[in-house]
């Protein structure tokens, strides 16, 4: 597609070398390899979306996922996280088929499209501090723990 966008490539999955090789000759893509977890705070915050064409067997959403949603970087996801707090396509993320055309679509759509990058990452920072912050998170489960402790005590555990 006719496009401004650098696509970056990141990790060492198994078509790791055909990918690499893929990237070589086409200006469009940047193949990364593996990426740090120093470096990944300065690639979310520069990147428009995260394309996340696989989800098999991971639970959702992952780390990556919510890395980026913390950095205000919407990610493109060929499977709808149903019933996940804080997830609203067009809002927080983009649905995409898992398909060449339909993923070369919606990243030319989230790349061409300066409001709705930009509306989107405000939208995925303020579902990322609403509903994953770290600190609420901890509290809620001390007081789960504690919850279940007065249980405990009150059977004779």
């Amino acid at each position: 597609m006719d496009t401004n966008a650098l696509v970056r490539i990141a990790g060492k999955g198994e078509m790791a070398a055909e990918v690499e090789s893929l990237a070589a000759s086409n200006d469009t893509l940047q193949f990364e390899g593996f990426v740090s977890s120093k470096r990944l705070p300065e690639l979310y915050s520069r990147a428009r979306g995260l394309l996340v064409p696989k989800q098999d067997g991971d639970a959702f959403p992952t780390l990556t996922i919510l890395e980026a949603l913390a950095s205000g970087t919407p990610p493109i996801l060929v499977k709808t996280p149903v019933d996940t707090p804080g997830f609203t396509d067009h809002e927080t993320y983009l649905q995409a088929q898992p398909t060449p055309a339909s993923l070369a679509g919606t990243i030319h759509d989230l790349a061409e499209d300066d409001a709705l990058a930009d509306a989107m990452a405000t939208q995925c920072r303020r579902a990322a501090l609403y509903h994953y912050e770290w600190d609420d998170r901890i509290d809620e489960l001390e007081q789960t723990y504690a919850r279940f402790g007065n249980v405990a005590r009150l059977l004779g555990e």
